[in-house]
This record gives C-alpha cells, sequence and structure tokens, in this order.
C-alpha cells in the first residue's frame, strides 16, 4: 500500500504551504498534489509515497487514519495571534482568518496528540531550524529517503502558483514574522473581544509562560473589521458541514471516490541523491 502523507493545520496561515513545498523539494515523493487536495485523495496510479495538504481538515484525521493504516498527518501550529494578523496575496487588504478557525481546530487536535501516525510541527521551529525538524520528520517516518536539507530547498522548489501566492514566494526560511502580532494589535484585540481568549493555549503550546503578555494589549482599541473567512458559521450550515463529513469519511472507508492527478517528479535513486 502507497503511504499518504496528509498536512494539515491548527488554521490557515500556519505553514502548511511551506512545509509541503519542503517536503516535496526535498524527500523523494513519488507524487503531490499541485496545492490543496483532500485526505481522501488517491494517486491515479501505483505510488510508493505521495503527499496531500488541506490546512482545514484537522477534524478528519483521527477517523481517517483509524481507517487507513498507512496515513500519517502532519499538523502545523502557529502561535495563534500570528495566524489572525497574517494576510494573502489572493486579498492582500484584508486579514485572512478570524480566531475561531484556531480555536476550533485546537480543540480537535487534541485528542490526536500522542497517536504515532500524527506529527506536530510547530512553525517557529520550522523556520527558526529546518534541518532539525527534517530530522524530526525522518525519525518518525523512516520511510522518508533525503534529497536535500530543508535549509536549501529553495534552490530545488518549484511550487506552482498558488502555492507561490499562499507563501507570498519563495526564498530561504525566515524568523521575520516570528511575533508579528505587536504590529497589528488593533486587530488582535478585535478577534480576542469576539472569540475569547487565548492564554491557557498559549500556556499550553509553550508559547507563554504566563498570562502577562496580555497587558501589552492595554488601552488597544478593538478593529472589529471582519477577516476573509467568516467570523461566525451559522447553525444551518455547522450541521450541513457535520452531515457532508460522515459521508465523505463513510465513502473513504468504502473506499469509494474517484483518483486524483497528482504531481509525479522523477525520482531521484539513493545513489543519485
Amino acid at each position: 500500500m502507497s503511504k499518504h502523507i496528509h498536512i494539515v493545520g491548527l488554521s490557515p496561515r500556519s505553514g502548511t504551504t511551506l512545509i509541503a513545498e519542503l517536503i516535496n523539494s526535498c524527500f523523494n515523493i513519488d507524487g503531490y498534489c499541485e496545492h490543496e487536495s483532500t485526505v481522501f485523495s488517491k494517486p491515479d496510479r501505483p505510488v510508493d509515497i505521495f503527499c496531500t495538504k488541506a490546512p482545514n481538515q484537522v477534524r478528519y484525521m483521527k477517523r481517517a487514519m483509524q481507517i487507513d493504516p498507512d496515513l500519517w498527518c502532519i499538523c502545523m501550529a502557529r502561535d495563534p495571534r500570528d495566524v489572525v494578523v497574517s494576510r494573502h496575496k489572493k486579498h492582500p487588504d484584508r486579514y485572512w482568518t478570524p480566531l475561531r478557525v484556531w480555536h476550533e481546530h485546537f480543540q480537535t487536535s487534541r485528542s490526536l496528540v500522542g497517536h504515532s501516525r500524527f506529527i506536530m510541527v510547530k512553525y517557529e521551529d520550522l523556520v527558526s531550524d529546518p534541518d532539525a525538524i527534517q530530522q524530526q520528520l525522518m525519525a518518525h517516518m523512516p520511510f522518508l529517503h533525503k534529497q536535500c536539507d530543508f535549509s536549501a530547498f529553495y534552490k530545488n522548489a518549484n511550487p506552482s502558483e498558488k502555492s507561490l501566492r499562499a507563501m507570498n514566494g519563495v526564498r530561504k526560511t525566515t524568523t521575520s514574522r516570528i511575533g508579528n502580532w505587536r504590529t497589528h494589535k488593533e486587530r488582535l484585540q478585535g478577534q480576542l473581544a469576539q472569540h475569547g481568549p487565548v492564554s491557557d493555549e498559549l500556556i499550553e503550546l509553550g508559547y507563554e509562560s504566563n498570562s502577562e503578555w496580555i497587558k501589552e494589549l492595554d488601552g488597544i482599541e478593538a478593529d472589529l473589521t471582519p477577516s476573509c473567512a467568516p467570523e461566525q458559521i451559522k447553525l444551518r450550515k455547522r450541521i450541513v458541514k457535520k452531515y457532508n463529513d460522515f459521508t465523505r469519511l463513510l465513502r473513504f472507508q468504502l473506499g469509494i471516490g474517484k483518483p486524483v492527478k497528482l504531481i509525479y517528479p522523477e525520482r531521484k535513486t539513493e545513489a543519485e541523491s
């Protein structure tokens, strides 16, 4: 059976595109999606290892990994304060995602921590020491074979136009966006007002040792401008989503679904690597 690596995130703007490009460029991966593809994707030809990415699919992963013993999940985590102040080139004048999404995905991810095929990677660790994260992934997934170091991926990467927009270009990994929320305090104040605090979660994930950071927002006026993604989801839409989730997982379990055409790079042998 093919080994399937699927990349999700605690929210969009968490570095899922970056890690996908790192994996596809620096490991011998037989096939991968152009930009995003569902966890239910199946390659349209026999492969040993393929990789897909869909940032919002953490909700599927527990059941999907129970169904498919060859499915591995990499979940990207990022400081939620930086997540909610991030923008996408698709809509550069608006913030991309609300704190609501991060809260929902974080709660879901708690039930996955400790699973042998679930790997949580912090965006901050990835951009600070990409080669160390590469070694961690190889330790978790011994079927991976390195072509080049993560730190050199920008020399070999050939991302799609959609991936380029998501990453805002290809370059060396940089820590410059860590702590970016401090230049968007009005936005963060507005998100906390609408979706609740994150101090306990920040402490749990190791981003803060206590709640003192919140004092930096004292006297800051809240910016309540809507995100690109909806700030709230209506009950009817949530019910429809749950029904769709159930039917997709059932079809996956039954092996029903169309094969998806992936990108199939020329695979290097270990002697050529």
